[in-house]
């Protein structure tokens, strides 16, 4: 028998064996986090916690999008890539039938294992069911097995087959221990919130080490290996990119001397079309989608100003306009126009539509001045963040026009003496820091001359 073959089937039957002669192991791991006095797992409600595991989620999705841009790229065109293209087909089914296929519409729509915060045991109502155990203690989107877990070890496995070919034998360990941190920490953080149980991870991460093994042979990536480097990716990236030079400003078609900044322009257009997609996703999820565009347009409108010469004005400009936004939420209190449609207050203006138009308008004015196309996409993009808090019953329509105006006017008015007031504060700070600074390493040497004698 083959040793890798033998490796996976004493994997598969330990874990067969294990969780099912002791299924309460999955009880005591998943009751370490539970807390009786409230009824709950804490950690589920950590922000620290949400916005790491957000940032995780986002970079399977992110190394996802390049396989099957890479892998849809080899299949159509007519010169044959730096990565053979064998690699990307191996690539694009791993992605597609391990966390899409088999975990995310197979096991978790169809098994129908509870997740541990709805089991009796934690508060809920539902049956604890052992892992391989088919049950309708849950209707869909269960918890056999870990959608994350499954995503974070799939993206994992094909960075470490590069890391593999790309990084000479001595660094190679902190990368592998690195990428299996990730996935730890992913299955972890799972358990820790009550999602999963540890069996769910467990089964999550091995399905997919299989299935990679097995596509692997299928599609015999070990004799191509060698060609499977970081500088091979990059160079199809390129290539990728090159084919989308027409989506680029005229003035840009020429070449990549010039794309600097403004290349911006092209993948803001190519969002576009992505956010109009995600407008046909069920309500929670283009709430989560609307929430990650509200972060990206200020900050990508920051970074536009930083390239121009106009950081300072943009933040203070955001400083106004974050002030006049929360002064409005505390001030109007308990007046209608104040209440959210979900039954909260603090609800005029929206804070989500303001950051979004802010951002938007920030970019539509400097850096993408000379793309119409591009200046609709953010504009759509950030009606697109508005929409969904209306959705969601999170602000009413006049709560979300306010916002929008809010945002724009802050962004687009002339207000050269606040400008002026806060750039000269910003450089007083700046100069009381650096002296400040100063002090502190002249100290710091007298201290040390003082201790040498």
């Amino acid at each position: 028998m083959n040793h890798d073959l033998r490796l996976f089937a004493i994997l598969w039957a330990g874990m067969l064996v294990i969780f099912g002669l002791v299924p309460g192991i999955d009880l005591a791991v998943s009751g370490l986090f539970f807390d009786d006095a409230s009824g709950r797992f804490p950690l589920d409600h950590h922000g620290g916690l949400a916005t790491l595991r957000r940032l995780l989620w986002d970079a399977t999705y992110v190394i996802a999008a390049v396989v099957l841009a890479l892998s849809a790229q080899a299949a159509l065109s007519r010169q044959p890539g730096a990565v053979p293209a064998r690699f990307w087909a191996f690539a694009s089914s791993f992605v597609v039938l391990g966390p899409v296929v088999i975990v995310n519409l197979g096991l978790k729509e169809y098994w129908g294992r509870a997740r541990p915060a709805e089991i009796a045991q934690f508060g809920g109502d539902a049956q604890f069911t052992r892992p391989w155990q088919i049950t309708d203690q849950c209707l869909g989107n269960c918890s056999f097995v870990s959608g994350e877990a499954a995503s974070m070890a799939a993206a994992a496995l094909l960075v470490g087959l590069v890391v593999w070919a790309s990084v000479p034998a001595p660094r190679r360990r902190a990368w592998l221990i690195a990428l299996g941190t990730l996935v730890v920490l992913t299955a972890l953080m799972r358990v820790m919130k009550g999602r999963h149980f540890l069996s769910d991870v467990l089964w999550s991460v091995l399905l997919m080490s299989t299935l990679a093994w097995g596509l692997g042979r299928l599609f015999r990536i070990a004799e191509l290996m060698d060609r499977v480097t970081f500088a091979a990716i990059w160079s199809d990236l390129r290539r990728l990119f090159g084919h989308l030079r027409w989506i680029l400003p005229r003035d840009l078609r020429r070449g990549w001397a010039g794309i600097g900044l403004r290349a911006g322009r092209g993948l803001l257009v190519l969002s576009l079309g992505f956010v109009l997609i995600m407008t046909t996703l069920p309500s929670h999820r283009a709430e989560k989608f609307g929430d990650n565009v509200q972060i990206a347009l200020p900050l990508a409108g920051l970074g536009c100003a930083v390239a121009t010469g106009q950081g300072v004005q943009y933040f203070g400009r955001f400083v106004l306009m974050t002030t006049l936004l929360h002064g409005s939420k505390n001030a109007l209190g308990d007046i209608p126009i104040n209440h959210r449609p979900n039954g909260g207050l603090q609800g005029f203006p929206s804070g989500h539509t303001a950051a979004s138009f802010f951002g938007a308008a920030g970019l539509a004015q400097h850096c993408l001045a000379a793309s119409p196309a591009a200046q609709a996409g953010v504009v759509v993009a950030a009606g697109f963040v508005a929409s969904t808090r209306v959705a969601v019953g999170a602000h009413d329509v006049r709560q979300i026009i306010a916002g929008a105006i809010l945002g724009w006017l802050t962004q687009v008015l002339v207000l050269a003496g606040f400008d002026r007031a806060f750039q000269g504060g910003w450089r007083w700070c700046a100069r009381r820091i650096r002296g400040g600074i100063h002090a502190l390493r002249v100290a710091g040497l007298n201290l040390t001359r003082q201790l040498r004698r």
